[in-house]
Parts: structure tokens; C-alpha cells; sequence
């Protein structure tokens, strides 16, 4: 499964390099274009510079950014959109407002394609040691794809 993690803040660093850990196909993409490139060169996995620069065909976009603006500007580019196999899914880890939960999650749903709004706690170390709990809501047809790829972050 191809993997993209977008963000690469206090959660995201972390949790995608469990993914890269576990072997993983993981690509990741941040706005600041250094933080990715030292991502990379600790995990030996890519990167992404602009979003029209992600692979094709991902199976799976977990997110971890910070406001409504951002997962806004992200999650309905079409670089990103059109990328996103049907049948895949998308977990977002951002703090969201329910409003755009439903806007993201229709959007999707429309290609085909799943959406969890999933928020974590468990702060910074919780990430590092991989020991984050995590609140899932989203359709429960797929969830079971979902909770495995949760299991590794």
C-alpha cells in the first residue's frame, strides 16, 4: 500500500517514521521543504516537494496539520485529490472542525474514496514512544484497513 503522510510537526515526524520503521511505502510531504528532506535522510524513505510532485496511485493519506485552513488548502487540492486510488482512505489527525469533517468526508465519499476524522492525544512523547490514543470516526466498512495502519504510528 502506498502511503503519503502529510506534516511533519510535533505528531507527524514521529509517526511517519514508524511507518518507515515497520517498512512501510511511505512518502511524506511538508510545507517546509527541509524538515522532509531531514525526514528523509534519517528514514531512507522519499519525499514530495509540492503536492503535484506526490506519486499516483496512493492508497492511503494520513494527516497531521495544524487549523481548518490547512487541511482545507490540502485535503481538496487536486494535486492530491486526483491521486488517491479509489477504495483508499484518508485519516486525519488534524484538530477539525465538525463542519469541515463533513465537507472532506462527503467530498471523498464521492470518489469512492474513505474518510477518518481521527485526533489523537497523547502529546509529543506519546508519538515518539508510539503510544498515542486515537478517536476514530468514519465509516465502519473499511475501518478494519484503517486500524491496522493505526496500530503501526
Amino acid at each position: 500500500m502506498k502511503i503519503i503522510l502529510i506534516s511533519l510537526g510535533v505528531m507527524g515526524y514521529p509517526m511517519a517514521g514508524h511507518l518507515a520503521t515497520a517498512g512501510c511505502d511511505v512518502t511524506v510531504f511538508n510545507r517546509s521543504v527541509k524538515k522532509s528532506q531531514l525526514w528523509t535522510t534519517k528514514f531512507n524513505k522519499p519525499h514530495s516537494e509540492t503536492l503535484a510532485d506526490l506519486p499516483n496511485e496512493i492508497d492511503i493519506v494520513i494527516t497531521c496539520l495544524k487549523d481548518d485552513k490547512s487541511i482545507l488548502n490540502i485535503l481538496t487540492d487536486d494535486d492530491l485529490v486526483n491521486k488517491i486510488n479509489p477504495g483508499g482512505f484518508i485519516i486525519d489527525h488534524s484538530t477539525t472542525s465538525v463542519e469541515l469533517v463533513r465537507e472532506i468526508y462527503s467530498l471523498y465519499k464521492s470518489k469512492s474514496i474513505s474518510f477518518y476524522d481521527s485526533p489523537v492525544s497523547g502529546g509529543e512523547l506519546g508519538a515518539i514512544n508510539g503510544q498515542l490514543s486515537i478517536m476514530v470516526g468514519g465509516d465502519e466498512k473499511t475501518f478494519k484497513k484503517c486500524y491496522d495502519l493505526l496500530a503501526l504510528c
